[in-house]
């Protein structure tokens, strides 16, 4: 089975990511998928250049390593949950 990470860039002074927050806190507790990561970058500035994000929260999908989409802006817990259901329909 693939293995799929989800990267999150988000900043502590951002509304919208403290929001995106809780909903990011309630699918990591609710995934009990072992091939399912998930990751939050806080105030790392240095790392949000390298992947080259310009707004937060930034959410990144990787299938094996492999980036496969981003999204800009904040994702409820339902679309988290369709988005990884799609990505382990491409493996």
């Amino acid at each position: 089975m693939s293995k799929i990470r989800i990267e999150v860039f988000s900043t502590s002074r951002c509304g919208p990511c403290r929001a995106y927050a809780n909903h990011l806190t309630n699918f990591k507790h609710s995934n009990t998928d072992p091939d399912v990561t998930v990751l939050k970058h806080v105030d790392d500035m240095s790392l949000m250049q390298q992947y080259g994000v310009t707004a937060v929260p930034t959410t990144f999908f990787f299938v094996d390593g492999n980036a496969k989409g981003r999204v800009v802006g904040p994702i409820v817990e339902s679309d988290l949950k369709k988005i990884v259901q799609e990505l382990k329909g491409t493996e």
